[in-house]
């Protein structure tokens, strides 16, 4: 985290210094989805022979999450939908995506179903519907699937190919 840090600050100092304008909401949208897709792919891959011993003598961390962090306005809906995009295509898992309220659960999901569609995944927002590969749901719902899913001793063939991102945490 800290060579991240170091690399972002200095990074920013030179574009301050060759007076280059500021990250546009663009740009934090493109950085972010390259991020996390590399991470994943990475994570789901097992990262190559040689990252993955470097990893090991560095760090005992076994990492299962990455956390971005965009602020109003900065096209959050938009980098969720490329995000579940790319896990859907990529590496071909379900996606969860959850949201704080009904209202905002309805405008993002009629904003982005006409780009999964476009790509010919099948979204929705039920979470007994299987054959949708991208589902938008609220925390009620989510831990209704999981206790249904518990006691049925299906957790891992139901939720072990499926990623979960969270719109807004509070």
């Amino acid at each position: 985290m800290q060579i991240i840090t170091e690399i972002t600050t200095k990074w920013m100092e030179l574009m301050v210094e060759k007076k280059y304008p500021p990250l546009t909401p663009h740009h934090t949208q493109a950085l972010t989805v390259l991020m996390m897709s590399k991470f994943y792919d990475f994570h789901l891959k097992g990262g190559d022979a040689k990252d993955a011993k470097d990893a090991k003598k560095k760090s005992k961390l076994s990492l299962k999450a990455f956390v971005a962090q965009l602020s109003t306005g900065e096209g959050k809906s938009i980098v969720i939908a490329m995000l579940a995009l790319l896990m859907v295509k990529l590496h071909g898992l379900r996606v969860h995506v959850l949201e704080n309220n009904a209202g905002l659960l309805q405008r993002d999901y009629a904003q982005n179903k006409p780009l999964y569609d476009k790509f010919g995944i099948k979204s929705g927002c039920d979470l007994n519907d299987m054959d949708s590969k991208i589902v938008y749901c609220l925390k009620d719902g989510i831990n209704r699937r999981f206790l249904q899913i518990l006691v049925e001793g299906k957790i891992n063939e139901d939720l072990g190919h499926t990623v979960l991102i969270v719109d807004e945490v509070r």
